[in-house]
Order: C-alpha cells, then sequence, then structure tokens
C-alpha cells in the first residue's frame, strides 16, 4: 500500500520539480535557435526575390541556403517542420532532453513559442 502511494506521489510531481531547463530554454534550445536562424534568413530572403513564401523547405537549396543546413544534427535526429500560411509559415525544431521540446516560429508575427513534455 506504501508503495503505491509513493508511486502516485511521484506521477503528480509538477513538472517544475523536474530536472533540465524549461522548453526553449539551455544550450539544446539554443542550437535549435541557431539553426533555424539561417532557415529563417533564407526564408525572407526567398520571398523577397519570389514575392512568396516556398512551398517546401528543400526549395530553399541550393540558391538561399547550402542544402547541409536543412539536415537534422547529428544527435538527435529531428528535421525542421514547414508549414506555409499563406502570407507566412510556422518553423519548427524539437529536441529532446529533459523531455520532448518543441519550439515554433511564426511569421507573422516573428516570435517563438515553445512547450515540452516528459
Amino acid at each position: 500500500m506504501r508503495s503505491a502511494r509513493l508511486f502516485i506521489a511521484l506521477l503528480l510531481v509538477p513538472l517544475a520539480a523536474c530536472p533540465g531547463p524549461p522548453p526553449g530554454k539551455g544550450p539544446k534550445a539554443a542550437q535549435g535557435y541557431q539553426r533555424s536562424a539561417a532557415v529563417i534568413a533564407a526564408l525572407a530572403r526567398y520571398r523577397g526575390d519570389t514575392g512568396r513564401y516556398p512551398a517546401q523547405l528543400r526549395d530553399l537549396a541550393p540558391r538561399w541556403i547550402a542544402p547541409a543546413a536543412l539536415e537534422p544534427p547529428v544527435q538527435p535526429q529531428y528535421p525542421f517542420e514547414y508549414v506555409g500560411t499563406g502570407d507566412g509559415y510556422l518553423l519548427k525544431f524539437r529536441y529532446s532532453g529533459p523531455g520532448m521540446n518543441d519550439c515554433e516560429y511564426s511569421q507573422p508575427p516573428g516570435k517563438w513559442q515553445c512547450g515540452g513534455h516528459y
């Protein structure tokens, strides 16, 4: 009975008590933001040249960005996710540790929003 209560108590531990930085913070998030900056800049150049955003990220390479910049990092291997939204786009990167984290850049308004779960 005591072990069942302990198990239930551990399930109810708030996420704030879990080790590690919150979603969108820390070195792994910083790496995602750095990789994304090159893609965001290429998307802006593409739009400046064509008047629209591309249908898919691979349309950026090789003229607006090096193909290697669109490849997922070696560890972990989560590719960018991209969706055109008419006059804008959503760009997402994922990373693990702790838990699974998602950071999404919306254009417009040009802002990041991150979340995650354990």
